[in-house]
């Protein structure tokens, strides 16, 4: 959603159609939308793992690469009528780039903070329980 509001915000007029009259913001959209859901899958098995070698880190760049190589063979060809030139006009619009650093960022510091105030809850939730058990003792003996 926030990628959605940020492209629409953010693409101006000379982005709304591409060189053959079709309007190709949705497709440009959909497409940088999946691209960082790639990317990002793809960054959080690399910091999930914990053991790294070249082939591991081949393959995980592989296939954002393998991606965005797939974006730029169909936006080549004719054939595919709403990709044709997608990839050349995504690239000259700055906007893309500063929603992928602003996506990136967001989702990481999002991540993070999912992550720091789950274990600040967990931590919280078994201080209590350890401090219920030292009660139910205490009022035992």
């Amino acid at each position: 959603m926030l990628q959605i509001i940020g492209f629409h915000s953010l693409e101006g007029s000379s982005a709304l159609y591409d060189n053959t009259g079709q309007p190709s913001s949705l497709w440009l959209t959909g497409t940088h939308i999946y691209g960082m859901v790639v990317v990002m899958a793809n960054i959080k098995v690399w910091n999930s793992t914990s053991n790294h070698t070249i082939f591991s880190d081949l393959v995980i760049f592989g296939s954002i690469a393998s991606f965005y190589l797939a974006v730029y063979v169909m936006s080549k060809f004719k054939m595919f009528n709403y990709m044709y030139g997608l990839f050349c006009h995504a690239m000259i619009n700055p906007q893309f780039y500063f929603i992928c650093v602003f996506f990136l960022l967001a989702t990481a510091f999002t991540e993070k903070l999912l992550y720091w105030s789950n274990k600040h809850m967990t931590e919280k939730k078994e201080h209590k329980q350890e401090k219920n058990a030292m009660l139910l003792q205490y009022k035992r003996a």
